[in-house]
């Protein structure tokens, strides 16, 4: 098994030093990237994104993918029967 250590986001250390990169991006950007680690990558709230956080995220790509398929054969089985 391949790991790789990743520095934690708000880390003791945080408040003397702002995170590399983030002077170049605006506020906006800033709270993007946030919100996209924090609710939509880190499903168990660890504030860490492991592969358990990747197999979540896959579930719920293959769950709505699924979703979408069903309704456009349940689209097309309703203008077959028109």
């Amino acid at each position: 098994m391949l790991t790789t250590w990743v520095r934690r986001p708000f880390e003791d250390d945080d408040d003397m030093q702002p995170p590399e990169g983030k002077v170049y991006l605006s506020n906006f950007q800033v709270e993007k990237f946030t919100y996209y680690f924090t609710d939509v990558f880190d499903h168990n709230k660890d504030r860490v994104i492991t592969i358990e956080d990747i197999h979540a995220l896959n579930e719920e790509f293959d769950t709505q993918a699924n979703q979408l398929v069903k309704k456009k054969n349940q689209r097309q089985l309703k203008e077959s029967e028109s």
